[in-house]
């Protein structure tokens, strides 16, 4: 294949689906496709749990071949053994920092647990040494293991899409095409994770009506350009694979206001069939852009669905400014303050102008400096979103005591519940008490709910327990939702006021990922450390560094990163 030669920008658009069904409740609903539609997205989830199959089937028939060399095996044996060692001790570790309510451990536990560790470290040197050793000897084996892997992965293309297969399940081939390569995506971060000591692993989903659909607009050389006006007039090669209505040059009409948003798309799901959605096109593309896929994705917030487009284009670089009007560099903080909880702060070469309106509460502008904050109002509605979780735990607690009694009391009554659907081992047969009282998930509860006898005098009590905590997720679920999207708009807005002044940038480059990390149980988890998680967790910096560095990107300002602590 021939690498592309393409040298831009990629910019994705997303749109809002409009509500296009009726829901179970009779409301209408943003998150209704039709069957043919949730087919295909049941078709990507079983996908996905295939080729996640294929990566653990991998991974054991290379352990296996690992084994067979007697090194080999001997020096996974005094791993394996080592590392059961760490667990217990650690599991020991947990049960005194729970029986004497302390972020600490008793010094003989810890000074244990250091040399188990130890010694897991050196079991694991010796191993990896083994198996260097004897690499060169068993480098054709898993050569041939690499091969199957691919082969089997191919084969599912086969199965799934491949019209030369009659017995195809039916996948739209660009969708198959989207799933593998998240799957690569994700095989790369596991492998990155291992390499750097921290336990990875492919997990199977199991299905929640979540997922995305997608389509590719192919284009070979001597083809027109995929732009967005030749898109919307659904003519041209590309008519039955995606469209976007209504379009105009931004350069020219202005920004769609009203019930001049109302548009639709088009977009194909194979075998001749297609899907058309109404959606709200609050801007239009440029008319340079070059159209390359399309994403339709369907998520879920709290007990409701809704679904959302992405268009991916690639656009040519911006000029980048001739004449250089100042430099900022950014570093970000998490702390609180005054004002809320400070993300970043902000020096200018240059006295900044002052925010725009809307970003009054964010960002407060001194001279050439600037601190962008949460402020407090947001975090009292993010508390309150806790708090009704907290709610919502203590009535499933008082349920599930309630459900315990009733069953330990008439066992009968697990016979005629049935057996749950996800039962597996010690959960097959008649429901117990003592099931029940490892169940975890609200969802579970809420098939008890409707499979539990009507006659019986607790049918009502899970009942109104299922109606009421269906509202409380959904109250809960959407304001946090909304939150986020109310972050994400003020970061990216901030991003814009700041690239209205910069022509340099310098960013600072900290990991946050390894800032949030709990550390293990023999270390002390201070008070300030659990608090600066909690904070990281709702500011986010790491979303406004990437807010600056996308916006500007797209406007050729250049972007340096410094390796700094937060502030």
């Amino acid at each position: 294949m021939k690498r592309s030669t393409f040298d831009g920008q990629v910019v994705v658009y997303q749109y809002r689906v409009r509500s296009v069904g009726v829901g179970v409740d009779g409301a209408r609903d943003n998150g209704y496709l039709p069957a043919e539609a949730m087919g295909q997205l049941r078709l990507a989830h079983e996908l996905r749990n295939d080729l996640v199959r294929i990566e653990r089937d991998h991974a054991d028939a290379k352990a296996r071949v690992w084994m067979e060399h007697p090194q080999i095996a001997a020096a996974q044996a005094a791993v394996d053994t080592a590392k059961t060692a760490v667990d217990e001790a650690e599991e020991r570790a947990r049960g005194e920092r729970q029986r004497l309510r302390s972020t600490k451990i008793s010094g003989a536990l810890r000074d244990e647990l250091r040399d188990l560790r130890a010694r897991r470290k050196a079991a694991r040197e010796d191993l990896a040494a083994a198996r260097q050793e004897h690499w060169p000897a068993m480098q054709a084996r898993f050569a041939a293991l690499q091969t199957e892997r691919r082969a089997a992965i191919k084969d599912l293309y086969r199965v799934y899409c491949a019209t030369s297969n009659p017995e195809a399940r039916g996948l739209y081939w660009a969708t198959h095409n989207h799933v593998v390569a998240r799957h690569d995506t994700a095989v790369q971060q596991v492998e990155a994770k291992r390499k750097r000591g921290e336990a990875a692993e492919l997990r199977f989903h199991r299905w929640d009506g979540t997922g995305t659909l997608a389509v590719q607009l192919q284009r070979q050389a001597g083809d027109p350009a995929r732009s967005p006006e030749l898109i919307a007039s659904g003519e041209g090669q590309w008519r039955g694979v995606f469209q976007l209505r209504p379009w105009a040059d931004p350069a020219i009409a202005p920004r769609p206001r009203g019930k001049d948003r109302d548009g639709d798309i088009t977009m194909a799901l194979g075998g001749g069939r297609t899907l058309t959605l109404p959606v709200r096109v609050h801007r239009f593309i440029p008319a340079d852009a070059d159209i390359t896929d399309v994403q339709l994705t369907r998520e879920r917030v709290g007990p409701h669905y809704r679904l959302h487009v992405s268009v991916s284009v690639r656009l040519p670089h911006p000029d980048v400014p001739q004449t250089r009007r100042a430099t900022a560099a950014v570093r970000l903080a998490n702390q609180s303050s005054a004002a809320g909880i400070l993300v970043a702060r902000i020096a200018a070469s240059v006295a900044l102008p002052p925010a725009p309106r809307d970003l009054a509460d964010v960002v407060r502008v001194s001279g050439r400096s600037a601190d962008v904050h949460v402020p407090d109002t947001w975090r009292a509605l993010w508390r309150r979103d806790d708090d009704i979780r907290s709610i919502r735990d203590d009535r499933m607690e008082a349920l599930r005591e309630a459900v315990i009694a009733a069953l330990t009391e008439d066992p009968t009554l697990g016979q005629q519940v049935g057996v749950p659907p996800w039962a597996r081992g010690d959960e097959d047969g008649p429901l117990r008490a003592s099931v029940v009282a490892q169940w975890r998930a609200p969802r579970k509860f809420v098939w008890l709910a409707r499979q539990w006898p009507a006659g019986h005098e607790l049918a009502g009590q899970l009942e109104q327990w299922r109606h009421r905590d269906r509202h409380l997720w959904t109250f809960e679920a959407h304001e946090r939702d909304a939150l986020v999207a109310k972050r994400r708009d003020a970061y990216r807005k901030v991003a814009a006021w700041l690239c209205d002044v910069a022509s340099e940038i310098a960013l600072d480059g900290t990991d946050l990922a390894a800032a949030r990390r709990v550390p293990d149980v023999s270390s002390e988890d201070k008070h300030g450390a659990r608090g600066a998680r909690r904070l990281a967790a709702f500011a986010a910096p790491g979303e406004l560094r990437q807010a600056i560095e996308n916006a500007a990107r797209r406007r050729g300002i250049s972007v340096l990163y410094a390796e700094e602590g937060p502030a």
